[in-house]
């Protein structure tokens, strides 16, 4: 599946990620999509990173 709001970065030719977030309280996963300006690629990154750093360290129990 690919989301439409992607295809519509691509299409303008700005960059876009989708990043992790969080879980909700059910335990469902919460992603961001994020777009930049034209050649901004290196903000996107570090704001990638920095929204994606409280996903990374959670430890969710995939044994369910």
């Amino acid at each position: 599946y690919q989301s439409p709001y992607i295809s519509l970065s691509y299409c303008v030719g700005i960059p876009a990620m989708s990043v992790p977030y969080k879980r909700t309280t059910a335990n469902l996963p919460v992603g961001l999509q994020l777009m930049s300006n034209h050649f901004d690629e290196d903000q996107l990154f570090k704001v990638g990173s920095f929204l994606e750093k409280p996903w990374s360290q959670q430890s969710p129990d995939i044994t369910e």
